[in-house]
């Protein structure tokens, strides 16, 4: 009876997750290039690892939105679509994914391309989508520059009188 049910587990782990391509009397996983014994036991602890889901959501996100993540080194990964270098951590792609920038790029169909903008048709257009409309009708040019990351504002502190 026991024994009847561990190659259902092992078949229902491998349904769930086809990273895992079987190796002689190993199992060995794609995402992180760990080999484990071909048992269940091994295996349910194993996808329960910290290691193993950062991967496993990281593959999710990549297999959601194919072709626009690349991998860089293995602590980075950049995004094609904004040419944003991002952290191999699933919380921060997501956070990527759910920005302002990204969004935009995603309802204008931006083309994903691997070189920087070099035709000066394609430099026009970007630069006509910095520009802004002041109050006067002149164009007003954003900055590049990070919020809170130039000359930080102190606060006084008030005196009593």
């Amino acid at each position: 009876m026991g024994s009847g049910s561990m190659p259902q587990t092992i078949e229902q782990l491998l349904a769930a997750y086809p990273v895992f391509k079987p190796q002689a009397q190993k199992l060995h996983c794609e995402l992180t290039g760990h080999d484990l014994p071909n048992r269940a036991p091994d295996l349910g602890q194993y996808v329960q690892t910290k290691k193993f889901l950062t991967a496993w959501e990281i593959h999710q996100l990549f297999a959601e939105y194919p072709g626009i993540f690349e991998d860089l080194d293995e602590k980075l990964i950049g995004c094609k679509l904004t040419k944003t270098v991002i952290a191999r951590d699933p919380k921060d792609i997501r956070k990527h994914i759910g920005g302002q920038k990204f969004k935009r790029a995603i309802l204008r169909g931006d083309k994903i391309e691997d070189d920087e903008v070099t035709n000066d048709e394609d430099l026009a257009e970007v630069q006509e989508d910095d520009e802004m409309e002041g109050i006067d009708g002149e164009p007003i040019k954003r900055s590049n520059k990070r919020k809170g990351t130039a000359n930080p504002v102190v606060k006084k502190k008030k005196r009593k009188q």
